[in-house]
């Protein structure tokens, strides 16, 4: 059986609002959703994008966590 659907997670070490600012986020999607996965064959189901995950608080992981969770429940 092969993979026909993805989930995507980049973990970026800046805060998100930076990375929006300089068009980063939209490079990823399309380098990584559209060049990679679509241009293959798999369908990207959602592409999560979470600054500074390495200077947030436990809570704000939580939060990240919590929300590829909420994705996953709904399907």
């Amino acid at each position: 059986m092969f993979l026909t659907q993805n989930f995507l997670d980049n973990l970026l070490n800046r805060g998100p609002e930076i990375y929006e600012s300089i068009g980063m986020n939209n490079s990823l999607k399309q380098t990584s959703g559209s060049g990679i996965f679509e241009f293959t064959g798999i369908e990207v189901v959602e592409q999560f994008l979470f600054g500074g995950v390495t200077s947030v608080t436990d809570e704000a992981r939580k939060e990240m966590l919590a929300q590829v969770g909420k994705k996953f429940s709904s399907l």
